[in-house]
């Protein structure tokens, strides 16, 4: 199978090619949107240093081919159900795996509870020291659904340029929607910085990683659930004050890295399209 270089070496002389024997070059729309979607995704995530992808992978393979396991499980749980496996290239497909996750989060936790105090049978592989460190985190529950209601508004963008129709024209349309949907969701950045951009020029010169654009953490929305979640957390005194705007600050790190690494994958050719 050719390599990625290849495939552009290639590009590269037929761009040539055209130029020379025709005057025109062909409009280059980069190698691959999955990728360039889902990484910026990831990137975003690992900006907050939460390590989803752990707790995620850790949560299936504790209990992957581990009956005992899955048997002190189900004693614990009245639906039966089970972590499912998380996709570590497309990211944005882990939508059912965190939502499973967040469903028997509650469970997992006392399933670590029964294996400290060992009323069940002790386990020291990295996947349950991984899980056993995130059911300490009492934020956990926050940050999971924070993840999921990003990976949420980004997966209909994702699942509508999966098609062998010309949706090139309207991709420029519909990029500037998604991110400024997210920008006024999220309330990542002060209200005259958000207002500003105003059209796909203004969004591809725009500098995400500015400072003096960003919002005071205390503003910050991180969804409506998670809002809840929040005040819920806060009420129980599980949370306090710093603890939010710590949160929140990663919530918005997330939205804002994020953001810059997908506009730099693509304002360079947004802009013909």
């Amino acid at each position: 199978m050719d390599r990625p270089f290849v495939n552009w070496k290639f590009y590269e002389l037929l761009q040539n090619d055209l130029k020379n024997q025709h005057n025109f070059q062909i409009l280059c729309i980069g190698s691959c949107g999955l990728h360039i979607l889902n990484n910026s995704f990831k990137h975003g995530e690992k900006a907050t240093n939460w390590d989803i992808n752990s707790i995620l992978s850790s949560l299936h393979w504790l209990f992957k081919d581990a009956p005992v396991r899955r048997g002190d499980l189900m004693k614990l749980s009245s639906s039966e159900k089970f972590p499912l496996k998380f996709c570590c290239h497309r990211w944005l497909e882990n939508v059912p795996c965190a939502e499973r996750a967040i469903e028997i989060w509650t469970d997992i936790c006392k399933y670590v509870s029964k294996v400290d105090y060992g009323d069940l049978l002790k386990v020291t592989c990295q996947s349950c020291c991984i899980i056993a460190q995130a059911a300490k985190d009492k934020l956990i529950t926050v940050k999971l659904n924070f993840f999921l209601s990003v990976a949420k508004m980004l997966q209909p963008f994702s699942v509508l340029c999966q098609s062998y129709k010309p949706l090139v024209p309207f991709l420029a349309g519909d990029l500037f929607t998604l991110v400024k949907n997210m920008l006024e969701h999220f309330q990542v950045l002060k209200h005259d910085k958000c207002k500003s951009i105003d059209s796909i020029s203004s969004l591809c010169s725009f500098y995400f990683a500015d400072v003096a654009n960003f919002n005071c953490a205390n503003k910050v929305s991180i969804g409506f659930i998670g809002d809840e979640l929040l005040k819920k957390k806060r009420a129980k005194k599980e949370a306090s004050d710093k603890d939010v705007l710590d949160l929140k600050r990663d919530c918005q790190r997330f939205i804002l890295r994020m953001l810059q690494t997908l506009m730099g994958k693509v304002s360079h050719f947004i802009l013909y399209c």
